[in-house]
């Protein structure tokens, strides 16, 4: 990519990860999560979480399932399942910007990406 666009897509403010919606810490850290794992040892579980974490309104028992089921370790299983609940909840410091813990990166229907592995 030009490497001038992407520079001026990192001073957007419109694209600053730390202060829009819940969806966006839970992609970021999420991420962070899956870095701790072996890649090899990464499937279409994982994905299937990031994936809905880009659009909350799968709903908060639909991410913890997918966090439940997804390759993390125990310890980033806990501190994704905490950090849902702070955004479910409305307690995540940037909750202004969802309708509690209802917002999203994407609009988009409440997809799967396993359906698709199942054909």
């Amino acid at each position: 990519m030009d490497k001038e666009f992407i520079d001026y897509l990192k001073i957007l403010k419109d694209i600053q990860t730390d202060t829009h919606s819940g969806s966006y810490e839970l992609m970021t850290q999420g991420v962070a999560c899956l870095a701790n794992i072996a890649t090899e040892n990464i499937d279409v579980c994982d994905l299937e979480m990031l994936f809905h974490f880009g659009n909350l309104k799968h709903g908060k028992q639909a991410r913890d399932k997918n966090i439940m089921e997804s390759n993390l370790l125990e310890d980033d299983k806990k501190y994704m399942l905490e950090l849902d609940e702070k955004i479910a909840t409305g307690n995540y410091s940037n909750h202004k910007n969802s309708d509690n813990g209802n917002c999203g990166l994407f609009s988009k229907g409440k997809l799967t990406l396993i359906g698709f592995c199942d054909k």
